[in-house]
């Protein structure tokens, strides 16, 4: 015979979401009945109230940074293509239309030259001019020279050099846009986990049904926080369950020394107030439950037996008194136990026959 708590086979657990520890500030009486969408638990929002705050401001200037990524990442981009389309071929019609006037200018002066040379011979002219026009040929020439040299530095040299640069900026406007890009991505993902925790905070009911506070019942002494107003949870523990009361069974803490006896599918004599129910082992814990202080060295199984049927009355938490069949002989004679005296390792008792009172062993 054993004592152990009715609970439900199914739940419905609803655990803490939120990182915690976190206080309870309401909660539904433990035994409730709900409808579906009510509010059964709120949590202290405070700090995470605060969080999304500031998180706010931290993904406005975010977005602020991206924006003006964007906008110097066009205009270096608008730069490359204006010096590629538009001012190196501009300037390279520039040069050539010097080259052509000094080309132009050359032929004219080379054209005066012999024409001052003739005039020289015939005694029109002076020495000086023939020497001047020599001279305005001489300068005719530096000039083309200069012209066409100034063309050859802007294709061989200007205009690569100012490509690279050009590019560079370009380059390194995107790099700092698609790294604003990402912080702003990251931002706002801290920005959504942070309201869905907040959103969090309040726990509804998913379902009609009875609410049942998630608190070991048959350890008093139970690890972690025990659930109630005011109580601190940590996130993923459970805090309630909307248990199926017509999938009930009981939680009994077999003793060591008695669980090597029990095998699941045994059969179990269920008492509950003045209720008697059917049912059967359905799992036996390979592990102890946790100890405590007051139980010493004592180490109890956890072993669960389900009731037969869909029993009604039952609530989670009700004690309940199990007998459980572990082994079952046929046509056998049952005495009293004050009648069985023990000799060595053997039970005997004492039989009285036609011949006296024979000692008999018991099997």
């Amino acid at each position: 015979t054993e004592d152990g708590n009715v609970e439900s086979a199914m739940n419905i657990e609803l655990k803490c979401k939120v990182p915690g520890p976190i206080t309870i500030l309401e909660i539904v009486a433990d035994g409730s009945h709900v409808k579906e969408g009510q509010q059964l638990v709120r949590l202290d929002s405070s700090s995470l109230e605060d969080a999304v705050l500031a998180q706010e401001i931290v993904k406005a200037k975010a977005l602020a940074a991206k924006i003006t990524s964007e906008k110097d990442f066009a205009a270096a981009k608008i730069a490359v293509d204006e010096y590629e389309q538009g001012t190196f071929p501009q300037e390279m019609e520039e040069y050539d239309a010097d080259i052509t006037v000094a080309r132009q200018d050359l032929s004219t002066a080379r054209n005066q030259l012999q024409y001052s040379q003739k005039m020289y011979r015939k005694g029109y002219v002076t020495a000086l001019d023939v020497e001047s026009k020599g001279f305005a040929v001489e300068q005719a020439q530096l000039r083309l020279k200069v012209a066409e040299r100034k063309k050859t530095v802007l294709e061989k040299f200007t205009r690569l050099r100012t490509l690279e640069d050009l590019t560079s900026k370009r380059d390194s406007a995107e790099a700092l846009l698609e790294s604003d890009l990402a912080a702003l991505k990251n931002e706002s993902n801290k920005l959504q986990r942070l309201e869905d925790q907040l959103k969090e905070c309040t726990i509804v009911a998913p379902q009609d049904g009875m609410v049942v506070y998630a608190n070991d019942r048959t350890n008093p002494f139970q690890q972690g926080p025990k659930i109630d107003l005011g109580a601190q949870v940590n996130q993923f523990q459970a805090v309630l369950r909307l248990p199926d009361l017509k999938n009930m069974q009981v939680k009994a803490l077999v003793h060591e020394t008695k669980v090597d006896q029990l095998r699941p599918g045994m059969r179990a004599r269920i008492k509950i107030q003045d209720n008697e129910f059917q049912g059967a082992i359905t799992s036996i814990s390979n592990q102890p439950e946790a100890g405590n202080w007051f139980q010493g060295n004592v180490k109890e199984y956890a072993t669960l037996i389900k009731i037969d049927g869909e029993p009604e009355g039952l609530k989670p938490g009700m004690t309940a008194e199990i007998e459980i069949l572990v082994q079952e002989k046929k046509d056998v004679l049952q005495v009293p136990v004050q009648c069985v005296l023990e000799s060595g390792n053997q039970l005997r008792a004492y039989v009285k026959t036609p011949g006296g009172i024979e000692a008999r062993d018991l099997v």
